[in-house]
């Protein structure tokens, strides 16, 4: 069994020559790429998280756009996110950095799962004065 992890081949901070073998229970050696920032760190480590929280979003922070691949050194593909305060927000994603899809309206309490999804930005967008909670894996 073979697999191999995808490349981000125009980041700077990706090293694709660094190739990790693994043994599996069926003594097969497989072949992975490990991606790892400029550091050394393995950008594809599933414990990598990073948070983002506001307890007073109001109109003047409006629109915010939350930069979730500098924050982890790669794209979000988990987490959540959920509407906190007694307000309304506007939230859309970005997989690329520059385009934004669909804008959907999140109510108090509401949250989104953002499991299977590849996130490199947020942009959320007062409607109402509220908050908000973010974990990104």
């Amino acid at each position: 069994m073979h697999g191999r992890g995808d490349l981000m081949t125009n980041d700077d901070r990706v090293d694709p020559t660094v190739i990790e073998q693994s043994t599996y229970e069926n003594s097969a050696t497989a072949r992975r790429v490990t991606q790892v920032d400029k550091n050394g760190l393995s950008l594809s480590t599933p414990g990598r998280t990073f948070k983002y929280e506001d307890i007073s979003f109001q109109t003047g922070e409006s629109p915010i756009t939350l930069d979730v691949n500098t924050n982890l050194g790669r794209n979000a593909t988990d987490g959540y996110l959920i509407c906190d305060g007694p307000g309304n927000i506007l939230v859309e994603f970005s997989d690329d950095g520059s385009s934004f899809g669909g804008q959907h309206t999140l109510k108090k309490r509401d949250k989104i799962n953002l499991k299977n999804l590849n996130i490199d930005k947020i942009r959320i967008t007062w409607i109402t004065n509220s908050a908000y909670r973010i974990l990104v894996v």
